[in-house]
This record gives structure tokens, C-alpha cells and sequence, in this order.
């Protein structure tokens, strides 16, 4: 079991817990303002996919809210596997918008169902191992990464979108990565901000 005393001093927790509460709030009215744009269109895929998003996102930050808060305590690694795989299912949620919302194509839906099998083996993979066998674990999301990028360069959307799109599979690939190694639980919260908050104004600009 980690040393959460060492890793996760009192000023990270709470700092990581306000930024996560903020984060949370300014996401989810972003995420109102894309389904009221999505909402006038007929992409009724990605406005299925956004309802996923806001509701992993609000499953997930609360927890990890929670969470944090428990970082001291007896609970740690418990709350820190079930976190984790919460914001499997939020990734998951980002890639399925990617791969069916913002066109349907046969890559579209390869990568959905390949999403959902990647879920599974995230989701089992830190259940079972936690925190063991990294590698194997980090190769396979980059592997994954690679393939949507391959997708995303066939879509057809524009430049910028595609650019940006890319930065935030980066950054959540990067965030699910280091959750298995040393990091500060701060630094994850900064980038899981950052991502998400760069995603909903990739949308935006659709």
C-alpha cells in the first residue's frame, strides 16, 4: 500500500479537493452550453455522448472529492481504486465522443467498441494488479492513444478541432498513466482540469 502521508501532504489534499469542486462547477455549465448547441443539430450521437460525459463527470468528481479527503486514512487504497476506475468510465465517455459524435464511420465504431473493451481492462487490470505490472498497462492506453489518433485524422473535421482533440487524449492518456506511478495528486488534478475544460471548448468550437 502506498505511503499517501508522504505523497499526499495536507496542503495537497486540500488544494487538489477546491481546484476538483471548481473544476466541477465550471465544467458542468460548459457541458449545459454544448448540449443546448448540440441540441439544435441532428447529432443525436453526440448529444447522447455528452450526456454521458456530464453524468461520468459528476460520478467521478464527486467521488474523488471524497476521496482525497480520505487520503490519510485506513480507506486509501480503496477509495484510490475505485476513483481510478471512475475516471476509466469518464475517459471513456471523451473517447466515445470522439469516435461516433463527431462523425459516424466504421473507425468511429471500432474505436467505440475497442473503448469499451479498453474500460474493462483498465477496470480489471487495477482491481486485480494495482499499481503492479505498469508497463504492460501504460503500453496498452498508449497503444489505444495511437489508434485514436489514426481515427481522428480520418475524421475529416477541422484543423484546429483535430489539434485540440489530440492535446486532450494526451492529457487524459498521460493522467491514467501516471495514476500508476509516483505522482502528487495536485499535478493529476491540474491536468484532469485542464483537459476537461479544453474539451468542452473544443466542442464548443465544433
Amino acid at each position: 500500500m502506498q505511503n499517501f502521508n508522504n505523497k499526499h501532504p495536507l496542503i495537497t489534499i486540500i488544494g487538489s479537493s477546491v481546484l476538483l469542486g471548481l473544476s466541477l462547477i465550471s465544467s458542468i455549465i460548459l457541458l449545459i452550453i454544448d448540449l443546448i448547441k448540440f441540441s439544435k443539430t441532428t447529432n443525436y450521437a453526440m448529444i447522447t455522448a455528452l450526456s454521458l460525459i456530464l453524468a461520468s463527470l459528476f460520478i467521478y468528481s464527486s467521488f474523488e472529492i471524497v476521496s482525497i479527503s480520505l487520503k490519510l486514512t485506513g480507506a486509501a487504497k480503496v477509495m484510490d481504486i475505485i476513483s481510478s476506475c471512475l475516471l476509466y468510465l469518464y475517459t471513456t465517455t471523451i473517447y466515445i465522443a470522439v469516435f461516433i459524435g463527431f462523425h459516424l464511420s466504421v473507425l468511429g465504431w471500432i474505436g467505440f467498441g475497442l473503448s469499451l473493451a479498453l474500460l474493462v481492462f483498465n477496470v480489471l487490470f487495477t482491481c486485480l494488479c494495482y499499481h503492479r505490472q505498469k508497463i504492460l498497462f501504460s503500453v496498452t492506453n498508449i497503444l489505444f492513444f495511437i489508434y485514436s489518433l489514426l481515427s481522428l485524422l480520418n475524421l475529416g473535421i477541422s484543423t484546429l478541432s483535430t489539434i485540440l482533440s489530440i492535446i486532450v487524449l494526451i492529457l487524459f492518456t498521460l493522467i491514467i498513466i501516471i495514476r500508476q506511478f509516483e505522482y502528487t495528486k495536485l499535478l493529476e488534478t491540474i491536468l484532469f482540469t485542464f483537459a476537461t475544460t479544453l474539451w468542452l471548448i473544443t466542442l464548443l468550437i465544433f
